[in-house]
């Protein structure tokens, strides 16, 4: 499994308050037509204020930690971050990522947490293939992460196909 397929799975699932299982390789599906980013008009109202507030809470240290200290599964998952990143730049890097990419998971949900959460566990179960169905952008700052990651944790390296 790439690092970079374990990193989106740890922001993805910063969105479902869980840490991601340990990194594990399976075959990567097709990019899915659907991961385009949600468009206002896409999602109901309700859907796209949940998002919106979703999105800034993710981005806003101080938002975040409410949530964090508040929920042990959110906790879970920020430690996990923790872990991985080593400082404050790469876990913001982190939740910006999983805020961007919340818009997709709600995009191709169509606004419901019920389908939200299935994407979610697809993700966990293979981040390879989740990784695939999303922008090139959001692809691209996943890789650079990664990369940064590896630069200032070396360890990291064995998680890394290339």
């Amino acid at each position: 499994m790439r690092l970079e397929g374990w990193v989106l799975a740890s922001a993805a699932f910063l969105l479902a308050g869980s840490a991601p299982a340990e990194p594990r390789q399976k075959k990567a599906a097709p990019p899915a037509a659907s991961a385009q980013k949600a468009h206002r008009g896409q999602l109901g109202a309700d859907a796209q204020d949940a998002l919106q507030k979703t999105q800034a809470m993710l981005r806003s240290p101080a938002a975040r930690g409410e949530v964090i200290r508040g929920d042990a599964g959110a906790g879970a998952a920020h430690a996990r971050v923790e872990k991985l990143t080593r400082s404050a730049q790469h876990q913001q890097r982190i939740y910006d990522i999983a805020a961007d990419v919340l818009s997709d998971v709600a995009a191709r949900g169509q606004g419901d947490p019920a389908q939200m959460s299935k994407i979610m566990e697809a993700a966990r179960q293979d981040p390879a293939a989740f990784l695939q169905g999303l922008s090139a952008e959001q692809q691209a700052a996943i890789h650079r992460l990664a990369e940064e990651l590896v630069k200032q944790n070396p360890e990291l390296g064995g998680l890394q196909a290339n």
